[in-house]
């Protein structure tokens, strides 16, 4: 059966209705909806008659397919009453079919998968995915729908793992929080003006992991808001679908990242076929002709006043059949509108959020405060300091104590009995006694972790890996800076000889205008000398674990025609002759005194892949 016999069998469907109400309602519903953004009233009316044409005329499903299978795939052709391809690809009912089962196959339906049809309509593609063995729930904002449709599945023997329900997705969903595999909205999104929300409830019921497949119709990039016909045409098309404005798919993705979902796949069938989504009415000339011809608008016309239609049928048919079907083909000809794009997208894994402490409140505390309270993976609790700080929510250290701790999962600084340690100023590890007593308490608390931030040191983990096999027989690392860079600690009384002799030779570096080797020697020495300068060092040698602080070598460079710039450099030697360098160029900030933003936001990325590593000390 083609197209053209279905429209004359649509007209006899018609023949006893009075539409008269049903379109000045749909009016007067649609004109509520502009003003107050609430379509759902106007959309339930729009289905109390649309829902029985779709299912005996639309093979029950109101989206568009082309043909995409093989000549093979068209054994059910002649056996569906619904509006069908006669070419020589395949019957509507069949492409729409291949279509189903292809979703059921991205979504991995099977046994004990929850699948949720978002806009279910009479649950058409429930029913042809229900062999999967998957349990469907189908939402619909109409009625009539959820009877028409858990009817069929009771006749079908499938109501066990089937079921449609009333519900609204522009409010709350009747569906319990992470109780769905997965989900999919056939040409359904197009019915919700708030896609915002939609996907916050998709967020709130779906498993961590779960895949939403989208099928839609959305505006293009070609679609220009100036240009006159384009939005005559989408608004007519809005009006007779009674949906809101049409959304695009730079907007849908858009909002669904916003609630944690990621596009993994899109797949357009127009492309694949090389036939546009709307070709189930354009493949026919004849069809196409009956639905925009003169002679037929007049035919209807006098069928209508000789009683052999119904009243408003003319009106009706003008919006709502020929009205749609040709919008939508011009729309899609002209290129501003698509309905053949398969999106699958998958929400985040949920990972709970990882409650921080710092101790320091310093440039780099304070950096950590910003970025720590944008992130998604972290909530930061608690900020102890030197000097306490009511405004920024700074307690003192006289209240680093174990009330304070409780409930912590990472501690910046400290304190293994309690949580994690993020070891920020990792010099103090140079400290043997200091090293051993973390060492002690990883041994008592198994599932604790040290974090060591590489910093300014690139290679850090290669060289861990060398020292774990053995290989690593050598380390030197070279820093250079300005002198303005060195923050050296205070002369007094009790100062050793050593920092003296430092501080005299930053003042000659200034005066002279000329490079100085303040330091060469181990990191042990410089760690307890110029602490706050040389944690690259630092970590360097808890990296090179066989070398250590004693066998870890250092060599310091103050050069006053650096400027503003940071060098690392780092001689690494193996067995067998194995030699290599790497070096390392850095802008800092505020004259060469404070780390640049590439270091804090490597100390703000070692924090962050602290999620994903194991117990024990570790690199980060």
């Amino acid at each position: 059966m083609n197209l053209s016999q279905q429209f004359f069998n649509l007209l006899l469907h018609f023949r006893r209705h009075d539409l008269v109400a049903f379109v000045n309602e749909h009016s007067r519903l649609y004109a509520e909806a502009q003003i107050s953004g609430d379509y759902g009233e106007c959309i339930s009316h729009y289905y109390s008659v649309m829902s029985k044409v779709i299912d005996e005329y639309f093979c029950g499903s109101f989206h568009f397919v082309p043909p995409i299978l093989p000549p093979e795939h068209q054994s059910d052709e002649k056996s569906s009453p619904c509006l069908c391809n006669k070419s020589s690809t395949m019957a509507l009912p069949v492409a729409l079919r291949q279509l189903h089962l292809r979703i059921g196959q991205s979504l991995e339906l099977g046994p004990g998968k929850h699948c949720l049809d978002i806009g279910c309509g009479i649950g058409d593609v429930i029913k042809n995915l229900a062999f999967t063995g998957a349990h469907f729930t189908g939402l619909t904002i109409a009625e009539n729908e959820v009877h028409i449709g858990n009817a069929n599945f009771r006749s079908l023997g499938i109501d066990n793992n089937c079921l449609l329900i009333l519900g609204d997705c522009t409010e709350t969903l009747p569906v319990q929080n992470e109780s769905k595999d997965a989900a999919f909205a056939l040409y359904s999104l197009k019915y919700m003006p708030n896609l915002g929300h939609v996907f916050a409830e998709l967020d709130r019921v779906m498993k961590p992991g779960g895949k939403l497949l989208i099928y839609d119709l959305l505006k293009t990039d070609k679609f220009d808001v100036s240009n006159e016909k384009h939005c005559k045409l989408l608004s007519e098309l809005e009006f007779g679908c009674g949906m809101p404005p049409l959304h695009s798919r730079s907007e849908l993705l858009a909002e669904a990242d916003k609630a944690g979902f990621q596009l993994i796949q899109a797949n357009d069938l127009q492309h694949e076929s090389g036939m546009p989504f709307y070709h189930c009415f354009s493949h026919s000339p004849f069809f196409m002709w009956l639905m925009r011809s003169r002679l037929t608008e007049n035919l209807i016309k006098v069928a209508q006043t000789l009683k052999i239609l119904p009243r408003g049928f003319h009106e009706f048919n003008k919006i709502f059949i020929r009205g749609t079907v040709v919008k939508i083909v011009e729309a899609g000809q002209l290129g501003i509108l698509s309905g053949s794009e398969i999106m699958t997208i998958k929400i985040e894994e949920k990972i709970e959020k990882k409650s921080i402490g710092i101790i320091g409140f310093g440039h780099l505390g304070q950096f950590l405060k910003v970025e720590l309270g944008k992130s998604q993976q972290f909530v930061l609790k608690k900020i102890w300091n030197r000097n306490e700080d009511a405004d920024e929510g700074v307690l003192g250290l006289d209240e680093l104590n174990a009330e304070n701790l409780e409930g912590l999962d990472l501690v910046i600084e400290l304190i293994l009995s309690y949580a994690d340690l993020f070891v920020g100023s990792t010099t103090a590890l140079a400290n043997r006694q200091t090293l051993k007593e973390i060492q002690h308490s990883l041994k008592l608390h198994k599932n604790r972790s040290v974090f060591i931030p590489s910093g300014a040191l690139w290679g850090a983990k290669d060289i861990q890996k060398m020292a774990d096999l053995g290989t690593l027989k050598s380390l030197t690392v070279i820093m250079m800076k300005p002198p303005t860079a060195f923050r050296l600690p205070a002369l007094s009384s009790d100062s050793l000889p050593e920092l003296g002799a430092l501080h005299k030779l930053c003042e000659e570096s200034r005066a002279t205008n000329q490079p100085k080797v303040l330091y060469d020697g181990p990191v042990r020495q410089i760690c307890q000398l110029a602490p706050d300068n040389v944690n690259a060092m630092a970590c360097a040698a808890i990296a090179a674990h066989n070398l250590g602080f004693d066998n870890t070598r250092v060599k310091l460079i103050v050069d006053p025609m650096l400027h503003n710039w940071h060098i690392i450099e780092c001689e690494i030697g193996g067995e067998n002759g194995f030699r290599t360098r790497t070096r390392r160029e850095f802008a800092a900030q505020h004259g060469g005194v404070i780390s640049g933003e590439n270091t804090l936001l490597a100390f703000l990325s070692s924090i962050k892949e602290t999620l994903y590593k194991p117990p024990g000390f570790n690199i980060c």
